[in-house]
């Protein structure tokens, strides 16, 4: 977590605010507690009492609600904050909340809604822009099954889905503002290995050409790997197009191993 401070702060702030609500009250909490310790109660905030937009971030309904929403924040806001960089990660986080509380008190004024669903919803709309962008530090793998779970979540009873939908939207509109393309992360160029990586470079016992129309021995065969072409001569000898001439290597795994070309070989010619 030393990568996003940010993170551990927020997840640390929660777990204060929720140990002082049980220290004060055990058992079920009542609307009129959540509403006394800051949460979004729509008349009221939106009648002079603007700032639990932002305390009803902080307050939960119980020890599965706060369980779910900093498991979540753990695996969102640690990736998005090393992509964003804190203080952006910190302005977005808050401006998704404090958007997805807004919503809430104005779709339902009369119901509490605590909890920083909203917020982390828009760290994960985040995430979807930083993946579009083809960062290699979202995988599209999870982060479509973390959609999953989140629109889940949104479904079942009690839970405010007009603050998720609200946050995810937020943090999709604010994502290509705060993720420029300077910040983009993409996976390494990879090069094909030079003469001197291949040492030591042996070279074919007789004169062979890749090129058309190709040279070689009869009863010789040329295959087409991921990143170069291989011929395999008939007394086994086993010749890479790298360089004039090829290069030769003992076995096929030999190849692979020194050059890391590790694709399917696919028959090209026979001789």
């Amino acid at each position: 977590m030393v990568r996003a401070p940010a993170t551990a702060v927020l997840i640390a702030a929660n777990l204060v605010v929720f140990v002082l609500m049980a220290g004060e009250r055990s058992g079920d909490w009542s609307a009129g507690f959540l509403v006394a310790w800051g949460g979004d109660l729509g008349r009221l905030t939106l009648n002079g009492e603007a700032w639990r937009l932002v305390t009803a971030m902080f307050v939960h309904g119980g020890f599965g609600h706060i369980a779910g929403n900093l498991i979540c924040l753990l695996a969102w806001g640690r990736v998005t904050e090393q992509a964003l960089g804190t203080i952006r990660f910190v302005l977005a986080y808050f401006a998704c909340g404090i958007a997805a509380d807004l919503a809430s008190a104005l779709a339902n004024p009369n119901v509490v809604s605590v909890g920083a669903s909203g917020a982390i919803a828009g760290i994960l709309g985040l995430m979807v822009v930083i993946w579009l962008k083809g960062d290699t530090r979202v995988s599209p793998k999870d982060l479509l099954a973390n959609i999953a779970l989140n629109t889940v979540m949104s479904l079942l009873p009690r839970v405010d889905w007009v603050a998720h939908i609200t946050g995810f939207a937020v943090g999709m509109a604010i994502g290509p503002l705060l993720f420029p393309a300077s910040r983009v992360q993409r996976p390494p160029e990879t090069s094909e290995p030079s003469l001197d990586q291949l040492w030591p470079i042996r070279r074919p016992p007789m004169p062979v050409s890749f090129q058309e129309p190709m040279d070689f021995p009869k009863g010789s065969n040329v295959y087409r790997t991921k990143n170069r072409l291989v011929a395999i001569l008939p007394d086994w000898t086993l010749i890479a197009d790298i360089g004039a001439g090829g290069v030769v290597f003992d076995t096929a795994s030999d190849y692979r191993d020194r050059t890391g070309d590790e694709g399917e070989w696919t028959l090209v010619r026979e001789f």
